[in-house]
């Protein structure tokens, strides 16, 4: 009789972690709070939207109950810039869909904050705090992976 392969031999890691272990604490509540797709535009909303980044901020996406295909991304924009991010409306629905590689948002509907952004103040009210993300990462040697979770970090709302 022949023996099941056994997978609970462990491999040496040499002292390394995966990198979904470093970046939990960081994401985990927020990713698990949005779909797939929404993590994936607000990984890239910088890229997307530009100089526009600086002023909107994806926070959902809904799907038509009559059409399921048709799916609208919900902006979150500074106040005073609606009639701008009106006009800018198709340009970010075209850039959204060629980074996400398929036709994932067919409307954007805005709604603006309470409160402008002061030239002073240029961090998000909702962003984790840059202190926090450094303490987090600290155990990290490599510069460049913990560059990149701290900036992903500051993009994420607090949960």
């Amino acid at each position: 009789m022949v023996k099941p392969l056994s997978h609970s031999k462990r491999r040496s890691t040499n002292g390394l972690r995966s990198l979904s272990k470093l970046s939990q604490p960081l994401i985990s509540k927020s990713v698990r709070d949005r779909g797939a797709l929404l993590n994936q535009i607000v990984i890239l909303w910088p890229q997307i939207a530009g100089e526009a980044a600086q002023w909107t901020r994806p926070i959902a996406i809904s799907a038509s109950q009559q059409a399921r295909r048709e799916t609208t991304l919900k902006l979150e924009i500074d106040s005073g810039r609606g009639p701008i991010a009106t006009m800018m409306i198709p340009e970010l629905i075209a850039a959204t869909n060629k980074a996400c590689g398929f036709d994932a948002i067919h409307a954007i509907r805005l709604q603006q904050t309470s409160q402008p952004k002061t030239a002073e103040s240029p961090k998000r009210v909702s962003a984790m705090p840059k202190q926090k993300l450094e303490e987090i990462t600290q155990d990290i040697s490599a510069p460049e992976l913990r560059a990149s979770l701290i900036r992903i970090g500051k993009r994420l709302r607090k949960s």
